[in-house]
């Protein structure tokens, strides 16, 4: 899945320094969340994990983006945490704690990532 930055403002003063406008990015995962307001009316919520142009994965909100190419390969699954948000991601990162092995350097999570996507680990290590 390729998306394209259409905006990195945060709100009308911030944005986000580390996207560019006009930039492609790959999806790595997708994750979907839903919240329950304080007037008993949900709100969800869709994020895109992406690569950014620091070279570190990050969540970033789906209205900043456009979708370029909208599959996802073969080996994508969905995956249902312990907070009950799901995420669609590739099959071998759908396990509870995949991202924190990931952030926090551990080598069998850092294996997955550059096996599943080589390209994109040469960005990353």
């Amino acid at each position: 899945m390729v998306i394209n930055c259409i905006s990195n403002r945060k709100d009308s003063i911030a944005s986000y320094k580390n996207l560019t406008i006009g930039k492609k990015y790959e999806v790595i995962s997708v994750h979907f969340g839903v919240e329950v307001m304080f007037s008993d009316s949900l709100k969800s919520s869709v994020q895109y994990r992406v690569i950014n142009d620091n070279g570190l994965t990050a969540i970033y909100p789906e209205n900043l983006f456009e979708i370029i190419t909208q599959t996802v390969d073969d080996d994508w699954v969905i995956f249902k945490n312990n907070q009950s948000l799901f995420s669609i991601l590739p099959e071998s990162f759908a396990y509870e704690g995949f991202w924190s092995d990931f952030i926090d350097h551990n080598k069998d999570a850092r294996n997955l990532f550059s096996y599943r996507y080589p390209e994109l680990a040469e960005l990353l290590f």
